[in-house]
């Protein structure tokens, strides 16, 4: 799976389908930030819109698209960025981080590989850290149709394996983690949670 191909085209299609909120959505994560918090882990970030927020942070950003990755390192930002292009399940790390951020990054995984991505994550939360994880849930039978839709785009573009949407904050309560606050967008298409272990 490669999000190479469609590196160029995608901030411009999610801001097509989500319309002009589409930034207030990238920008939720911001909200659970605090100054305190400088170690930062950011995986499957994209194109690095996130970056653009985070100033005089370190942050170690993970993400398998050297595409996405040159378009990353084009943000301007005053944090220190280092750069991984890896799979996160290959990734190893003894860090443990104030605070990772899953931008619409769960919601790539099969159930099996869900389960590792998030035991793995409970050993890189660092004392008093926290997970954040902006991403879909089931919503409206409208929304669920354009969700099957977007998998079929991304499949064929990328060889995504994933074909239905997982509840992902039930996943994330099963391996410990405890949803502090949780903003919803698009009428609940979409949310954005804060996690501690």
């Amino acid at each position: 799976m490669s999000f190479d191909r469609v590196a160029h085209i995608y901030d411009g299609l999610a801001r097509l389908v989500f319309g002009k909120s589409w930034q207030k959505v990238q920008n939720s994560p911001f909200h659970y930030i605090q100054e305190s918090d400088q170690n930062i882990l950011i995986a499957g970030g994209g194109s690095g819109k996130l970056l653009s927020g985070l100033d005089d942070k370190k942050i170690t950003y993970i993400e398998l698209s050297s595409e996405m990755i040159k378009k990353a390192k084009s943000i301007q930002t005053t944090s220190i960025v280092n750069f991984i292009e890896a799979d996160f399940l290959n990734w190893e790390s003894n860090e443990r981080f104030d605070v990772i951020i899953f931008p619409f990054f769960l919601d790539c995984f099969l159930e099996s590989d869900l389960k590792k991505v998030l035991q793995k994550t409970t050993s890189m939360v660092g004392r008093n850290g926290k997970l954040i994880v902006t991403d879909f849930q089931k919503a409206s039978p409208l929304k669920y149709w354009l969700v099957r839709l977007m998998y079929g785009f991304f499949r064929f573009t990328t060889g995504l394996k994933v074909n239905r949407l997982l509840d992902l904050r039930t996943q994330l309560k099963t391996v410990g983690f405890k949803e502090q606050e949780l903003k919803d967008f698009y009428g609940g298409w979409i949310f954005c949670s804060e996690y501690k272990i």
